[in-house]
């Protein structure tokens, strides 16, 4: 055999180990942040109403189904502590897409009235609106100018983990 040869056979020896690991790892079911599933006496992490990281042990299984229900059940701390990230991020948005529109409201059946939201294209941010249509979770602002001086007051790493999510 020559050296070609056996350089080809354990290359097809090594891409058969791979296939069998990613097979297998396709079958491990994913984990949904913040519907983890601690085992009874398993230490967990949850989001505090007062709005701090509770680390906690699961000594009640019903508490811990109520959690992961709505999502405030994680594995790391650090999961736990970018989804706080994450809501503060959101009410600093609509606190402010609030004070923008001042005493106007949203009339979702208007044509004409521009209702302006922030979304993240590649790395870049852009401003876009919609007329009628509302998209689930978005923070609508009355004007291009109101947007962008949010993104600004909040900062763009800050958007963008809230924009990412969970990922």
């Amino acid at each position: 055999m020559t050296n070609l040869s056996k350089e080809i056979k354990e290359l097809e020896e090594k891409l058969a180990e791979l296939k069998e690991k990613h097979d297998a790892a396709q079958k491990e079911p994913v984990e949904v942040v913040g519907q983890y599933k601690a085992e009874i006496y398993q230490d967990y992490f949850s989001i505090h109403e007062f709005g701090f990281i509770d680390d906690k042990a699961n000594y009640h299984q019903e508490i811990l189904d109520k959690a992961v229900l709505i999502g405030n059940s994680f594995r790391t701390r650090e999961q736990a502590e970018r989804r706080l990230e994450s809501i503060k991020t959101h009410e600093e948005l609509r606190r402010l897409a609030h004070e923008a529109w001042g005493n106007g409201i949203i009339n979702w059946c208007s044509h004409t009235q521009h209702k302006y939201y922030v979304e993240l294209h590649f790395d870049d941010f852009l401003v876009d609106f919609d007329l009628t249509y509302k998209r689930a979770n978005t923070v609508y602002f009355p004007t291009k100018q109101s947007a962008q001086d949010a993104i600004e007051k909040i900062g763009e790493e800050r958007i963008k983990q809230y924009i990412e999510g969970d990922q």
